[in-house]
Parts: C-alpha cells; structure tokens; sequence
C-alpha cells in the first residue's frame, strides 16, 4: 500500500481542534468534547461552503455560547479553524454529523442546524454552496426536509438563489 509521507498531517487540525477544546472546557466529559468539537466544526464548514471564511465574528458569537466556554478558549479554537478550514470543511464533515447522530438527540441536532443556517445568513445572502452544504448536513443529521425547510423559511429574504431570481419590485 502506497501512503504519502505527510499522510498523518491530515487529521492534525480536526485532532487539534478537539485537544484545544478539551483544553478549554476542563470539566466537560468526552462526549461533551466531541460534540462541541463536532459543532465548531460544522459552524467553520458551513462559513467555509462558498470558498470565503468570512463569517467568524457570528462563529464566536455561537461558540461564546458553550457553557464552560471561555473567551480565550473561543480564541484558541477559532484559530485552528482559521488555520485547518480546509482540512475540516473537506475531510471532517462527515465524522462531525456521525458523531452528533451518535451522541446528541434530536432537539440538540435540530438546534445545530439552527446555528448552522445563522452562520450561513450572517453575511446577509444564503448561497446556493452554503443551501447546498446545509440540505446535505440537514440529511446527515438524520434531520428531515420538513426540518431544514422551517429554518430556511426564516432566512428566505438572505436566499440569494430567490433574490436573484426575483429582482426588486418598483414601487
């Protein structure tokens, strides 16, 4: 078998990310690692669905939002995303909706989708990517069309599919 030789490079940042937060919440159990390491993942990947990591200020403001949490964890955390977007966008996407189906009911899957959409419409326009990555995550989540598309419904005016669709009305 055939193996680059930085083969063992390409995890590094999604193992990076879970260490860093371990790290910064001491108190949470394993899986309470793996969840918020699951979600802070998602929430890069979906910033990252269009090609430009540009929605961290609404990623701080949604991880800021982890009990146990803190600002200088949220800093430690943002930066490997910063620095391995590509890595977890790509790669991890899929053993972060594993693990969420694993370890998180419903409600909390539901919920992350709910993050997921806000960060999405955090630059004003949802992009046909990011509809893209979060109908594909949605399903992932063992979450349903109904699910995604009551989220959507809330962020219809950011559609940027339906704004260019529909140009303006003159009044």
């Amino acid at each position: 078998m055939f193996f680059r030789k930085d083969s063992e490079v390409e995890l590094e940042g999604a193992a990076l990310l879970e260490s860093r937060l371990a790290e910064h919440m001491p108190a949470a159990d394993a899986g309470t690692v793996s969840i918020c390491t699951a979600i802070a993942g998602l929430l890069a990947s979906v910033a990252y669905a269009d090609g430009d990591y540009d929605e961290e200020s609404k990623i701080r403001e949604l991880l800021g939002s982890m009990q146990g949490l803190t600002s200088i964890g949220v800093d430690a955390v943002l930066s490997v995303l910063r620095k391995h977007i590509r890595e977890i966008h790509t790669i991890q996407g899929s053993r972060y909706t594993r693990c969420l189906v694993d370890l998180a009911d419903r409600d909390l899957r539901f919920h992350i989708l709910e993050m997921l959409v806000e960060v999405a419409a955090a630059d004003g326009t949802i992009s046909f990517d990011e509809v893209t990555y979060l109908r594909r995550t949605a399903n992932a989540l063992a979450l349903t069309q109904d699910d995604y598309n009551r989220l959507q419904a809330k962020y219809r005016d950011k559609l940027g599919s339906l704004r260019s669709s529909h140009p303006p009305s003159k009044a």
